[in-house]
């Protein structure tokens, strides 16, 4: 007779990887459906790239594709998977950036990703690019900038430009 593991009982040998890693589900990862004309706007990059993590279960470079779609940067394991693996934030503050030894090094606060094209100079291209992003950041919605320009009662506030 074969018993179903008990979820939740502290002191268990966990039985499979998925229990080892804590049973994390894939589900945080954002759902981007770059359907709509203004999203395909947003695309600056696409592509192939190899990439790996730090940790001992992922040091092995794997294809993915990856694309820069705004100051996002989603990785696929295929394209044509819906539904990205995960993605970077290239705005985040605590996120560096290094390129050396043919790879591209990205770190955020969480964990390190290293990235390798098929050449030195499609890596550089993708680290222009994302440079670019991170340099340029998210330019101001039209409404901000009409709210910050207004006193909160409403009135007009002189603006030194």
């Amino acid at each position: 007779e074969r018993r179903a593991p008990r979820a939740g009982r502290k002191g268990r040998t966990p039985t499979t990887m998925s229990e080892a890693r804590g049973a994390r589900s894939r589900s945080g990862s954002p759902s981007i459906k770059i359907k709509k004309h203004d999203d395909l706007k947003k695309i600056k990059k696409t592509g192939k790239l190899r990439k790996r993590g730090d940790t001992w279960t992922s040091r092995a470079w794997r294809e993915r594709f990856v694309i820069l779609h705004g100051e996002e940067l989603l990785w696929y394991k295929s394209k044509k998977e819906k539904k990205p693996q995960n993605s970077l934030d290239l705005l985040d503050p605590s996120l560096k950036m290094k390129l050396g030894n043919g790879e591209l090094k990205i770190q955020n606060s969480k964990k390190t990703y290293y990235f390798r094209a098929d050449s030195n100079e499609e890596l550089e291209k993708w680290h222009k690019e994302l440079l670019d992003v991170r340099k340029n950041g998210v330019p101001i919605a039209d409404d901000e900038e009409v709210e910050s320009k207004t006193s909160r009662d409403g009135g007009e506030m002189a603006v030194e430009e």
